[in-house]
């Protein structure tokens, strides 16, 4: 093995760790604010729709391009989503983010999937010669 393959593998585990902290996060904030099982279960199909839907596609963007540019790039949009949901999140007056039917909330949410599929480039490993993707992918 070599060191760029540790340095991915350890930036996939950073990624992962936080992705999934982020949105446990999220879920059980939603939770505490709106009393909503519904929307912690909404939450969860949602993001699992979207990242089924997309993740082959951003996989995609990784095989067929300069893998560097592509992950720096997906960085660059998940800072840019994080940075719409504050600002929704502060501009939303406080009530709103305790309903379940209000916009805003779902706006906050929807703004976290969209950042999370476009995070797929960071699961995929740097071409390491013949060997196949650990996870089974097709380069």
């Amino acid at each position: 093995m070599n060191a760029t393959f540790y340095q991915i593998l350890g930036n996939n585990l950073v990624a992962n760790i936080t992705n999934f902290t982020v949105w446990f996060a999220i879920t059980f904030w939603v939770y505490l604010e709106t009393k909503s099982v519904f929307a912690t279960g909404m939450i969860a199909g949602i993001y699992l729709i979207l990242t089924a839907s997309f993740g082959i596609w951003f996989g995609s963007l990784v095989d067929h391009n300069a893998k560097k540019r592509v992950m720096l790039g997906s960085s660059l949009v998940s800072l840019s989503f994080y940075a719409i949901s504050l600002g929704v999140l502060a501009g939303a007056p406080e009530p709103v983010m305790r309903d379940v039917a209000s916009p805003w909330l779902w706006g906050f949410i929807l703004r976290h999937v969209r950042r999370d599929c476009g995070q797929h480039p960071l699961y995929r490993v740097a071409d390491t010669g013949d060997r196949a993707d650990p996870r089974g992918c097709a380069r």
